[in-house]
Parts: structure tokens; sequence; C-alpha cells
């Protein structure tokens, strides 16, 4: 943990998965503890979540490597949660149309939950691998752990769980943007050469760099 937090670049890429995995998590568990009031039958729910979750892992190996990790991090987040908060702006009588951006909004951030499992290991040296993955998924946990109190809030108004952790969703996947590209990229082995490899990124648009390639 030393070695991840020593390192202000590390720290970045370590927070910004972490903070998305989490926030992903507590708003597909408000979502599920939901379920009752999106309108349709409770078994037809949560068949369409489980159903909708295959695709979702299955879309996520297959996309990887055609887009990337940055580009599929940034878009699962941001839909994912953009259509979990509209909810809030459909009438519940519309049974239908509210279940519908409930599934796409869980579909999404099984996917996103799938890529920043991904993303965090890419992003982080070989030497604190394990380690950050392990922060990460608890993390993830705590997101869990954290929806049923969220879910309480709704006795004050029903929207304050939703729109608190699909925000929480958004800010997450618009922090993507602070991450590098790890697609088909040699990763590093020690927090040094994470250092190194970003200044040389940061740094290859000069002449003397792009002469001596």
């Amino acid at each position: 943990m030393k070695i991840i937090f020593r390192s202000p670049l590390l720290t970045r890429y370590f927070l910004t998965v972490v903070l998305a995995w989490f926030s992903l998590n507590l708003c597909v568990y408000c979502l599920y503890l939901d379920m009752g009031n999106l309108g349709f039958s409770i078994f037809l729910t949560q068949f369409l979540f489980g159903a909708f979750e295959i695709p979702a892992v299955l879309f996520s190996m297959w996309l990887l490597e055609i887009f990337g990790r940055k580009a599929l991090f940034i878009f699962t987040l941001v839909i994912g949660g953009l259509s979990s908060l509209l909810i809030v702006a459909v009438p519940q009588e519309h049974a239908l149309a509210v279940t519908s951006l409930a599934v796409a909004a869980r579909f999404f951030l099984v996917w996103a939950g799938s890529v920043a499992c991904v993303y965090i290991q890419e992003l982080s040296p070989t030497s604190v691998r394990q380690t950050a993955t392990a922060l990460g998924s608890i993390a993830a946990r705590a997101g869990v752990l954290l929806a049923p109190l969220l879910n309480m809030l709704a006795v004050y108004h029903w929207v304050i769980p939703i729109v608190v952790s699909s925000s929480l969703t958004i800010v997450g996947g618009a922090l993507g943007f602070l991450l590098p590209e790890t697609k088909k990229t040699e990763l590093p082995e020690t927090a040094e050469e994470a250092e190194k490899n970003r200044v040389a990124a940061s740094g290859s648009d000069s002449p003397s760099e792009s002469n001596t390639l």
C-alpha cells in the first residue's frame, strides 16, 4: 500500500478506478433493492437483470480488445449512470419505461465492473498489482454494503438513492479521462517504471524524441 500512495501517479490511477468501482456497485445494488418499485413483477425484473448480465460480460471480453480500456470505462459508466438517473424523470406508472431504464443501467454497470477489474490490474505495476486489485475489490464491496443504507433515505424522498448513486457513477466515468490507455501496452514492473513511462508518453511529441525513435 505504501508503494501505491508514495507515487502521485499511481495514487491518481488507483483512486480514480476505485471510485468508479465503488459507485457502480452502489448504483447496481440500489437498483436491485428497489426492484419492487419498478412497476413490473419482481420475478420478471429479476429474470431480466440476470439475463442481461450474460451479454454484458461477453461484450466486455470482446470489445475491450477492439475499443480499448479507457473508452469503454468512460462509456459504460456514464451511460449506465445516465440510464439510472433518467428513471427519476419517468412517471412511475410507466412501468415498461422505468424497468427498461433500470435493466439498461444494470447492463452497462455490470459491463463497467468487468472493465474496472481489468483496468486496475493493467494500470498497476507488477509489484503492487495484487494489492491494488484487492483494495479495489474491497471498495466495490463497500459500495454493496452501503447500498441498503442509501436506500433507506427513500423515506425522505424516493429519488435520493437513485440521484446520489447515479451521480457518483457519472462522476467516476468522467474522471476516466485522467487515465491512460493500456490496450496492447507493456505493463510496468515497478512504480518507478510507471512514472518513467508516463513522462515518456507526455513528452513523446518533442522533436528530439521523435528523431530518436
